[in-house]
C-alpha cells in the first residue's frame, strides 16, 4: 500500500488506496507509534484521520561479555504483540551502551547479536516499557567455554566450513566459530 511522510505542519496525503477498511499507522524515531483502525475509504470520497504520536518510553542499557564492553553489537526490539508491528534497532557504542526511544508502552522482546571475533554474542530478554520512562536492560554473558574440533570429509580436512553452536532451549541458533 502507498506510504507518505508528514509535512512540517504534520499533514499528509495517501493516494492510490484501495476501497475498503484500512488501518493507518504513523511512526517516527523520536515518538511512539500511532495507529487508527477502521478507516473507511471509498472511491470519490475523502477520508480524514488524526494520528497522535505519543512521547512513549525507551530502553537503555549496556552489552558486555566477560565484563568487557561489546562495541558494535546490534540491538533490536520488537513489541511482544506481533500485530502491533513496532520494531526499532540500534548499535552499541564503544562502551557497549545503547538507547532506543519513542517506544509505545508495552512488553518488548530485546535481541542482541554480534559476530565480532571473541565477542560473538546472542541474547534476548523481555523488557516492559512505560510511557515517559526509560527501562534499563543490561545484557551480559560470560566469556564461555571453548570447543575445539576438526571438519573432515572422508577423513580429509575441509577448509572454509562454517561452524556454529546453538542452544535451542534459550532461543538462539548460536555464534560463529572464530
Amino acid at each position: 500500500l502507498p506510504s507518505a511522510s508528514s509535512a512540517a505542519d504534520g499533514s499528509f496525503t495517501l493516494e492510490g488506496l484501495p476501497d475498503g477498511v484500512l488501518a493507518v499507522t504513523a511512526a517516527h524515531e523520536k515518538y511512539s507509534q500511532a495507529r487508527v483502525t477502521g478507516v473507511q475509504v471509498r472511491e470519490g470520497a475523502t477520508a480524514t484521520v488524526r494520528l497522535e504520536l505519543g512521547r512513549g518510553g525507551g530502553i537503555r542499557g549496556t552489552v558486555t561479555k566477560g565484563g568487557a564492553a561489546v562495541a558494535g553489537a546490534q540491538v533490536f526490539v520488537s513489541k511482544n504483540n506481533p500485530a502491533a508491528g513496532e520494531n526499532k534497532q540500534a548499535a552499541t557504542d564503544a562502551e557497549g551502551r545503547f538507547e532506543l526511544n519513542g517506544l509505545s508502552p508495552g512488553e518488548y522482546r530485546l535481541f542482541v547479536t554480534s559476530n565480532v571475533p571473541r565477542r560473538a554474542f546472542n541474547a534476548q530478554q523481555l523488557v516492559t516499557v512505560v510511557e515517559g520512562e526509560i527501562a534499563q536492560a543490561d545484557i551480559s554473558q560470560a566469556v564461555g567455554m571453548r570447543l575445539f574440533g576438526r571438519v573432515t570429509s572422508g577423513g580429509a580436512p575441509v577448509a572454509g566450513g562454517r561452524i556454529e553452536a546453538g542452544q535451542p532451549e534459550r532461543g538462539w541458533g548460536g555464534g560463529n566459530a572464530q
